[in-house]
């Protein structure tokens, strides 16, 4: 039973991209749709535990979850310029690395030589990983040739993005579930800022597009995977709950190629497979460590 609770975070966070790519919108859109759904959870959650939340803790949760709303908002903009099982396996590798580093340089992780050497391989694993999801059978791939500069810098804000959700609660030793609602009020002001701005600018009422409510069954399911990942990591323990975790990535670079008909080739649906494989042994090595 622990094993598939375990699962269901990777599960709805494996299905998220998907849904959220076949609902339709922009990036604003997914983005709103997801974080509403996520805050709304939140409330409830709130109702049924009143968990007590200090100031420190507010502050924080909300930055944490303005960090993953532009850190996701990011994502979803690469799905649409990359599809989802290109840009899924290098995003999920770029904050396995990143969440390592973290550990290691905040918080004094892989205290031993040999967790050191081990961690290395599996960072040096995953580097490989994610560049063997990138071959192509053509030279440049149309869809992204001449924004690979671009592509890079997105890769890069977004991935710090992620690592401030992650990173914030800790400073403050959260409990997770009295941080889920100020997370949650954080992703949501931020996708409001982003609508406000992204509309002005383009002189579109997002609130207003079909696409934005469509959106909040991808901020559902991965308002379920954040709950169940809590209930793991309490009865797997950390380490084991994130090692589950990284069979989302698996999940939603097939779930591509099936559901929204990314097409690639025999040589590139092979390096992909050789990728993921490599992607998910090095997170969960990191992870058990």
């Amino acid at each position: 039973m622990n094993l598939l609770i375990g699962l269901i975070p990777a599960l709805g966070w494996g299905i998220m991209p998907l849904v959220a790519t076949k609902a339709g919108g922009d990036h604003i859109n997914q983005i709103m749709g997801t974080t509403y759904a996520t805050f709304l959870t939140a409330i409830v959650i709130f109702i049924s535990s009143q968990p007590h939340i200090s100031w420190q803790l507010l502050l924080m949760g909300m930055l944490s979850g303005a960090c993953w709303a532009t850190g996701q908002m990011l994502q979803y903009q690469l799905f649409q310029k990359m599809t989802v099982s290109k840009a899924m396996p290098i995003s999920t590798g770029l904050q396995i690395i990143g969440t390592a580093l973290i550990g290691v340089l905040v918080f004094g992780e892989w205290a031993s030589a040999r967790m050191k050497i081990i961690g290395t391989l599996a960072i040096v694993g995953i580097i490989i990983g994610m560049y063997f999801t990138t071959i192509r059978s053509h030279q440049q791939d149309n869809q992204t040739k001449g924004d690979v500069g671009m592509l890079i810098f997105t890769f890069f804000i977004s991935t710090l993005g992620y690592l401030g959700y992650n990173v914030f609660p800790q400073l403050v030793g959260a409990d997770p579930w009295a941080g889920f609602l100020p997370q949650g009020i954080g992703m949501a002001l931020m996708s409001t800022i982003f609508a406000l701005f992204s509309g002005r600018n383009k002189q579109h009422n997002y609130f207003q597009d079909k696409s934005t409510w469509y959106n909040l069954a991808s901020g559902f399911f991965f308002a379920i995977a954040a709950l169940f990942y809590i209930i793991s990591a309490r009865r797997n323990g950390v380490a084991t709950g994130f090692a589950l975790t990284q069979m989302s990535v698996v999940l939603s670079t097939i779930g591509g190629i099936l559901f929204l008909h990314e097409h690639k080739t025999r040589k590139e649906l092979i390096f992909t497979l050789m990728g993921l494989a490599l992607v998910m042994v090095g997170g969960i090595t990191i992870g058990i460590m």
